[in-house]
């Protein structure tokens, strides 16, 4: 099942990253993943950009999963070779804060957030990982949230408490 989903993708180019296929002709797979960009931005993000954005990593990440089980030393698959490399660097790096796995971890938890795969199951082995720290970074977001409203910030209106 996790081999059926890589090759299922269809490779698209976001533009301005400067890789191979920009211009070439040749469609690629080369999401802004983990760099700030207007996409990313809350003031000027448009539905239209975030979508955008959400494809591509979607893209990114499927090529993740192609790549950890992709034997094909001639894959056509876009950036197939790169994202072996990245992946191969991301299982040995014992660095810390190495910014090589500073840029794949976002890929991670967008590919943890979707995995239907059980523990174990899953081509990427450290997605249970993945899932873990993504159900951690949530957790600790909804928390601030919740003392954010609780302390007078929760939003537009005020209400009883808010300061005046």
């Amino acid at each position: 099942s996790g081999a059926g989903a890589g090759a299922d993708v269809k490779p698209v180019h976001a533009g301005g990253c400067g890789c191979a296929g920009a211009g070439a002709g040749a469609a690629t797979v080369c999401p802004p993943v983990g760099t700030p960009g207007p996409a990313r931005t809350a003031a000027t993000a448009t539905p239209g950009s975030v979508q955008q954005t959400q494809k591509l990593e979607m893209a990114a990440a499927a090529v993740l999963v192609h790549a950890a089980q992709c034997q094909n030393p001639n894959c056509g698959i876009g950036h197939c070779e790169k994202m072996k490399k990245i992946h191969h660097h991301f299982l040995q790096c014992s660095t810390q804060h190495c910014p090589i796995c500073t840029k794949l971890k976002p890929l991670t938890y967008i590919h943890a957030k979707h995995c239907t795969h059980g523990p174990g199951q899953c081509p990427i082995s450290y997605c249970q990982r993945a899932k873990h720290e993504l159900a951690q970074i949530l957790s600790a977001k909804a928390q601030r949230q919740q003392q954010q409203q609780g302390a007078g910030g929760g939003g537009a209106g005020g209400g009883p408490g808010a300061a005046a």
